[in-house]
C-alpha cells in the first residue's frame, strides 16, 4: 500500500487495514485508527509532526486570564538573548503589502493616522492597497514617498488583486485576470493574489507574489467570536463588553485570538512555486474600520453604529434594561461608548512581510519583492529580524536563499535559523523533511523541490505560528 504524504495542518481518517481517506482541512493533525497494522502505524508515525495540543477556543483564547498569560510569554521571549544571522548585502525590512486609506469606501484612516501607528511599531514601508473610486484613480493619487518615516507606495486592491503599477496608473478593470497580469508586468510593476481563499486559478503567469496568509479570511470564520460581539439578548451584552474590554486591555495579544493556520494557501503556494518562485506575503488587510460607537438619541434609545458612522441597530433601555446600565443615561447626540477593535497600529503590528534588500527605497523593494526575497512573520509573538533560510553548495562561498533557484546537485545543505530557539520544520513541496528546536536546523537536500521554512513558538501554553519563509527552488 502507498502512503500518502502527510501534511502539518490537516486530518487523516485511517481505516481498514491501513487505508487513509482524504484529508480535511483542521488545525491539528489527528489520527482515527481502525485495525490498524502495526507497519502501517510505524510508517504513519515516521512521516508525522508531533502532535500538538488541540487549539483553545477563540473565546477563551480572548479571557484576561489567558491573554495576561499570553502577555507575559511575549515579554519573555523579547528579553531572551538573540543569535541574528545575517546576509551578504542585506537587511530584513518589516513591510506591509495591504492596507487601506480614506480613498477606499470603507476607510476613514487618513495618512497621518496610518503613518504615526506604523513608525509606532517599526514599519519601515507600506504597499498601499486602496479599492479602486468612479471619480479617481487611487494609484495616481495614492501616497508616495516618505511620511513621517515610513515609505509610501501607491497602489489598487481589484479583481482579486493587490496591485502596483509599475507607471502609477490603475490599468483597465474587469479584462481578465491574466489580462491584468499581463499589463501590470508590461508596466514593470507587481501583483499578488489577494485573499487567497477566494481565488481558483493557480497558474496565472506574471504575478510577483501570493498572500500565504490573509487577516481578514482568519476573522471571518470566527463564528462565536462574531456572534459574542452582536448580542441579540440581554443576557448577552454582558460577553460583548467584556471582549471589547479585553481587547481594550490587551490589543495585539487578542487580535492574535483569530490565529489560524491557513495550510490550503501554502497548498496553493508551493504548487505555483515549481513554475516560478513567488514572493510569500501577508494580507494585513488593514481598514481601522472595525468597532463600536453608541450615541443618545432624542427619543431616549440608543443608536448603536459601526466605526464609519454606519448606523446598525436602535437600542430601547425599556426593553433591554442592561443598556443603561452599561452605557449611562442616554443624552441625545451624546457619545456614550467607542471601542476600536482594529486600530492601524495593531493589525500593522500583528503580521508583517520581511522584505530582504540592500535598501529601503522603492526600486530595492520592488526588486527584492519581484526576485521573491520575503518572508512572512507574527512579530506580535517576537521580532524575527535574523532570519535565515539558506541553501550551501560544496565548493561555493556563496549561499542561495529565499527567492533563489538552481539545479540540484550532490551535497547540497538546507540550513534554517532563527534568532531565538524556535520549534522548527523544512518542507519539501509541503511535506516536512526535518524538524527540530533551537535556534539552527540543517538537513541535506534529498533532491529537486521547493523549499520552505517553517518556525513556531510556544506561548500561552500552545504551539503559535511565527515564521513562513518564502521559497527556495532545486531542479
Amino acid at each position: 500500500m502507498r502512503m500518502p504524504a502527510l501534511q502539518l495542518g490537516q486530518q487523516y481518517v485511517i481505516v481498514g487495514s491501513g487505508g487513509v481517506a482524504a484529508p480535511q482541512n483542521t488545525s491539528n493533525l489527528v489520527c482515527k485508527v481502525n485495525l490498524l497494522p502495526i507497519l502501517a502505524l510505524s510508517h504513519l508515525l515516521a512521516q508525522a509532526p508531533t502532535v500538538q495540543p488541540a487549539r483553545i477556543p477563540t473565546l477563551q483564547r480572548m479571557e484576561n486570564t489567558y491573554l495576561e498569560r499570553l502577555h507575559q510569554d511575549v515579554l519573555a521571549l523579547a528579553k531572551l538573548p538573540r543569535d541574528e544571522a545575517h546576509l551578504a548585502n542585506m537587511h530584513d525590512w518589516r513591510c506591509i503589502i495591504h492596507a487601506h486609506c480614506y480613498q477606499s469606501h470603507d476607510s476613514r484612516g487618513t495618512i497621518e493616522d496610518i503613518s504615526t501607528a506604523a513608525r509606532s511599531v517599526g514599519i519601515d514601508c507600506i504597499f498601499m492597497s486602496d479599492h479602486p473610486r468612479t471619480n479617481y484613480d487611487v494609484v495616481a493619487k495614492g501616497p508616495h514617498g516618505i511620511f513621517n518615516s515610513v515609505l509610501f507606495v501607491p497602489g489598487s486592491e481589484t479583481d482579486g488583486f493587490t496591485l502596483y503599477p509599475g507607471n502609477y496608473t490603475l490599468p483597465k478593470l474587469n479584462v481578465g485576470e491574466q489580462n491584468i497580469c499581463n499589463e501590470i508586468k508590461q508596466s514593470n510593476g507587481m501583483l499578488f493574489i489577494a485573499h487567497p481563499e477566494e481565488h481558483s486559478d493557480w497558474n496565472l503567469k506574471n504575478l510577483t507574489g501570493m498572500e500565504i496568509y490573509n487577516t481578514h479570511a482568519d476573522f471571518r470564520d470566527e463564528k462565536a467570536l462574531l456572534g459574542a460581539l452582536q448580542p441579540k439578548k440581554s443576557s448577552e451584552y454582558g460577553l460583548m463588553l467584556k471582549l471589547l474590554n479585553s481587547m481594550k486591555d490587551y490589543p495585539r495579544e487578542a487580535i492574535a485570538a483569530i490565529t489560524d493556520p491557513q495550510p490550503d494557501n501554502l497548498v496553493h503556494y508551493d504548487y505555483m512555486c515549481k513554475t516560478k518562485v513567488l514572493a510569500a506575503v501577508a494580507g494585513n488587510d488593514s481598514h481601522q474600520n472595525v468597532g463600536f460607537v453608541v450615541k443618545g438619541t432624542a427619543d431616549g434609545k440608543y443608536q448603536l453604529e459601526d466605526a464609519l458612522g454606519e448606523k446598525l441597530a436602535l437600542l430601547d433601555a425599556e426593553k433591554t434594561p442592561i443598556i443603561k446600565l452599561l452605557f449611562g443615561p442616554s443624552v441625545p447626540g451624546k457619545e456614550l461608548y467607542r471601542r476600536q477593535l482594529d486600530p492601524y497600529a495593531v493589525s500593522l503590528g500583528y503580521v508583517n512581510t520581511h522584505v530582504l534588500a540592500p535598501e529601503r527605497t522603492e526600486a530595492s523593494l520592488r526588486k527584492a519583492l519581484a526576485d521573491a526575497r520575503t518572508y512572512v512573520a507574527f512579530d506580535w509573538i517576537a521580532d524575527p529580524r535574523g532570519t535565515t533560510f539558506t541553501v550551501d553548495t560544496p565548493g561555493s562561498a556563496a549561499s542561495l536563499t529565499i527567492g533563489d533557484t538552481a539545479i540540484c546537485s550532490s551535497g547540497m545543505k538546507l540550513k534554517a535559523h532563527t534568532p531565538i530557539a524556535a520549534q522548527t520544520r523544512i518542507v519539501r513541496d509541503g511535506v516536512e523533511i526535518a524538524h527540530g528546536s533551537g535556534t539552527s536546523l540543517e538537513v541535506a537536500a534529498p533532491g529537486p523541490g521547493v523549499y520552505r521554512m517553517e518556525s513556531y513558538l510556544s506561548v500561552g501554553g500552545e504551539r503559535r505560528m511565527w515564521i513562513l519563509t518564502g521559497a527556495i527552488k532545486l531542479q
